[in-house]
């Protein structure tokens, strides 16, 4: 009995380690005057610039960092970046630099990604 509440709680403890392991931040810089805030799900991201006319209005910075793949980094860290160019008033992102970088001397991961933030015309 004690054996099995002793798994129990370490199993508990482990997937609990695992989801505070996960991280994600995002910064930016304004290039100008700040827009209203739009919605996060509504960015669209670009690998070019776009056909449409637009305005630079920042540089948005982001990484990620998940327990598991790179595709979970990045996950978070697109997250991070969608939300934080919602929050200067983007309308769609250009990605200028995605990393994968070594952070940890395990192997553990992180994806970097810089990306203009721009607004439609």
């Amino acid at each position: 009995m004690k054996y099995s509440i002793f798994c129990l709680i370490l199993a508990i403890g482990l997937i609990q380690s695992c989801s505070v392991m996960e991280t994600s931040e995002a910064t930016h810089i304004l290039n100008g005057k700040a827009y209203p805030a739009t919605d996060a799900q509504n960015i669209e991201v670009f690998l070019q610039k776009p056909d449409k006319e637009y305005i630079i209005i920042g540089l948005v910075e982001s990484r990620g960092m998940g327990v598991t793949t790179e595709k979970k980094d990045l996950e978070l860290s697109m997250r991070a970046l969608k939300n934080e160019a919602a929050k200067i008033g983007a309308d769609a992102l250009i990605i200028n630099t995605s990393q994968q970088k070594l952070v940890q001397s395990d192997g553990s991961t992180e994806r970097r990604i810089s990306a203009t933030a721009i607004r439609f015309n």
